[in-house]
């Protein structure tokens, strides 16, 4: 599809609708994406103007991941739908934070525009994740350097961390060893303490440990963080944001451990907003279809 679609200074131009000779499949398939697309693109635009980042700033991260879309489509896999989810949800936080907080919303723009790394993207992308969501949740929140969020919850602070797990490349092997490692990274910072919890996106690592393993030994992982005493912080919670092909929908999954020495408050937040259960889902929930 690569000679179908042309993105050029922020306009999407379909060059192939006229073409007689596009198949009905195709027309259908493109039909499909210029609608998808068009949902994001508008969500984008309307919150950052996306003439910003092709004009003016050719190379920033996002005009690149907004034009590798094209490349994705039809690739036969879920890639497309895993970078589609990610930056429809993006938009979302973003629409989000400026409704409610439009300091912050300019600050998290300065930080989009400089973006030029693939995993400065993640980590960057999963901050703006989890400011927005507690903003969602009409929880007070003040994003800063060290650790990233100051939440007020019972008029009392509390602290999240933020932070990414991720492999360059996959192995033949289980890749869970690379959670504890950005787990023990923190956990040698001055903030780590029993008011503080470690928010730790591990899409990277989960997704592929289940294109490797059989088995998958994430409940072991899960309890060597429960028992490792040397870990300060009061808290460790794991996110996976990944594609529910069953229901046709991005999702965001966690998993939380609340660590011995958890500060009371801290333990009542985690708790209210990632309660323990069977199901372990939380919002926003993504739907795939057009």
């Amino acid at each position: 599809m690569a000679n179908i679609f042309k993105f050029y200074n922020g306009k999407l131009e379909i060059t192939a609708l006229s073409n007689n000779d596009v198949s009905k499949e195709s027309r259908e398939s493109l039909n499909q994406f210029v609608d998808l697309f068009t949902t994001l693109f508008n969500s984008l635009d309307s919150s950052i103007g996306l003439d910003l980042f092709f004009k003016k700033n050719k190379s920033t991260l996002l005009a690149k991941k907004l034009n590798n879309l094209m490349s994705l489509w039809g690739s036969g896999n879920n890639k497309f739908q895993i970078a589609y989810g990610s930056l429809i949800m993006f938009a979302d936080d973003l629409n989000i934070i400026k409704s409610s907080s439009p300091e912050c919303f300019k600050k998290f723009k300065r930080e989009l525009i400089k973006q030029r790394s693939s995993i400065s993207w993640e980590g960057f992308r999963f901050e703006v994740r989890v400011y927005a969501s507690f903003v969602k949740k009409n929880i007070q929140i003040k994003n800063q350097e060290s650790p990233d969020f100051i939440i007020c919850h019972n008029d009392q602070n509390t602290y999240v961390e933020a932070t990414i797990s991720r492999v360059d490349n996959q192995k033949n092997k289980s890749h869970l060893y690379k959670i504890l490692s950005a787990i023990n990274k923190k956990n040698k910072k001055v903030y780590s303490n029993a008011n503080t919890a470690l928010f730790v996106d591990a899409s990277n690592i989960l997704y592929h440990d289940s294109q490797v393993m059989k088995e998958s030994g994430f409940e072991e992982l899960i309890n060597a963080i429960a028992n490792d005493n040397s870990i300060r912080f009061g808290a460790v919670v794991l996110f996976c944001f990944l594609i529910n092909e069953e229901k046709n929908r991005y999702e965001s999954l966690y998993r939380r451990v609340i660590l011995e020495d958890c500060s009371d408050n801290l333990k009542k937040l985690i708790d209210q907003e990632y309660p323990k259960g069977s199901d372990y889902r939380v919002e926003p929930e993504i739907s795939m279809s057009c």
